[in-house]
């Protein structure tokens, strides 16, 4: 993961989290990865996982540390806590 260590923050692992998706997006852009296909092959997480992840489904924690690590950004500058009350 680009020698960067990702820690999960306490708040997060109980938690439900969601994409940012203009913070992803931007960082995919910046690595040329523009497409669902081109941004699968960057990740190495599957276009279906994708596609439900920026649908703001659940999100795995190993995905989000996937995603966090390839883009080298902390998990909490690329994922947000779902409040309770917005579920």
């Amino acid at each position: 993961m680009h020698g960067t260590t990702t820690t999960i923050p306490a708040a997060m692992v109980d938690s439900p989290i969601r994409l940012r998706r203009d913070v992803y997006d931007a960082l995919v852009a910046e690595r040329g990865a523009t497409t669902v296909a081109e941004q699968a092959k960057l990740t190495g997480i599957p276009e279906r996982t994708l596609y439900r992840i920026r649908r703001g489904e659940a999100v795995s924690i190993t995905s989000a540390m996937r995603l966090a690590g390839v883009l080298d950004v902390r998990l909490t500058a690329l994922f947000e806590r779902i409040k309770e009350d917005a579920r």
